[in-house]
C-alpha cells in the first residue's frame, strides 16, 4: 500500500455527564477498534485539548488521545475512521469527535 494521507483522531478523554473514559476502557476501544480498523498500525499520542466556554469564558482543558493513521486516502479507509469515530463518540457520550486528514509524504527508512 502507498501512503499519501495521515489522519488524526482526536478523542477527548471527559465524559460530559460526568467523569472520564476509564484506561482500561480506552484499551478495550483500542483493541475492538482501532486496531481491528487499522492493522497496518497507527500511533497513539496523549495529548491536552483546550477551548474556551462561551458561558464562562473560562479556558477548558480536557486530556485527549490522538491518534495517527498512515493511509492510502481510500473511501474504503476514509469509511473506517468515520466508522470508529463515530462509535467512539456514541460509546463515550461525545459531543464530538475531531478528525484531521491531509496529504503527505510517508516512507520508511
Amino acid at each position: 500500500m502507498e501512503y499519501t494521507h495521515i489522519s488524526r483522531i482526536y478523542f477527548g478523554m471527559a465524559i460530559p455527564s460526568g467523569g472520564a473514559v476509564s484506561k482500561e476502557d480506552w484499551a478495550a476501544f483500542e483493541a475492538e477498534n482501532i486496531a481491528a480498523y487499522f492493522p497496518d498500525g497507527y500511533t497513539v499520542l496523549p495529548a491536552e485539548g483546550a477551548w474556551r466556554d462561551t458561558d464562562t469564558g473560562q479556558t477548558i482543558h480536557e486530556p485527549t488521545i490522538v491518534v495517527e493513521v498512515a493511509h492510502d486516502g481510500s473511501a474504503q479507509t476514509q469509511a473506517a475512521i468515520r466508522i470508529v469515530a463515530t462509535i467512539y463518540k456514541t460509546l463515550f457520550h461525545q459531543q464530538a469527535v475531531m478528525v484531521q486528514t491531509a496529504r503527505a509524504e510517508v516512507g520508511f527508512i
